[in-house]
């Protein structure tokens, strides 16, 4: 078994001022925690996924990018039992687990809007890997078909929590060329229904 990462330890002493923070917007709720894990995580978490096997996934009208497995530190991040408890004192539901996919961005890759999920009210995580330079494209975005959105920048060893409502839908903003090798984690906190 994987050791588990480290997080940083302030985020989970700070836990009701996170809470505050992701309930403050109620037409998005949302929370961005940069430099999640520690920097001796972090830099494990990158060599592991150095080594990771990408395969290609291209759809032309839907998407193009290249994805993996989960790597063990990330799969073992996800299950441990500090992680779930965090998220369901964020999010005020319990957290049963964290379904997540490993994808890469390369110039020219992107995800548009899709249907999956956008027809229930349901939880996202963003866990972006190393960040892109600024004016690359790459930002996550949530849009509610009213013209009304919220983008999630490329931000080094960031965790985004973001409650998506019914009708809202998520895509990932095309890489230019100046993106290469970027590593996005885009996931489902699956909850208990109350």
């Amino acid at each position: 078994m994987a050791e588990e990462p480290s997080t940083q330890g302030n985020y989970m002493k700070n836990r009701p001022a996170i809470k505050t923070a992701f309930w403050k917007d109620a037409s998005l709720p949302s929370v961005q925690l940069g430099g999640f894990l520690s920097k001796t995580a972090s830099l494990a978490l990158r060599r592991e996924i150095a080594k990771l096997s990408f395969s290609r996934d291209d759809d032309p009208i839907n998407h193009c990018y290249a994805k993996a497995p989960l790597p063990p530190k990330l799969k073992t991040l996800f299950s441990s039992a500090k992680v779930l408890d965090f998220m369901s004192f964020i999010i005020r539901k319990k957290v049963r687990r964290i379904d997540a996919k490993m994808f890469r961005f390369d110039a020219g890759d992107y995800a548009l809007r899709h249907e999956e999920g956008a027809q229930e009210s349901r939880f996202d995580i963003v866990f972006d890997i190393e960040g892109l330079a600024a004016g690359a494209g790459g930002s996550v975005i949530f849009v509610d078909g009213s013209g009304l959105y919220h983008a999630i920048a490329p931000s080094t060893d960031a965790l985004t929590i973001v409650k998506r409502k019914r009708g809202v839908q998520r895509f990932v903003q095309y890489h230019n060329h100046y993106a290469a090798g970027h590593h996005l984690v885009l996931g489902t906190l699956r909850v208990d229904v109350k």
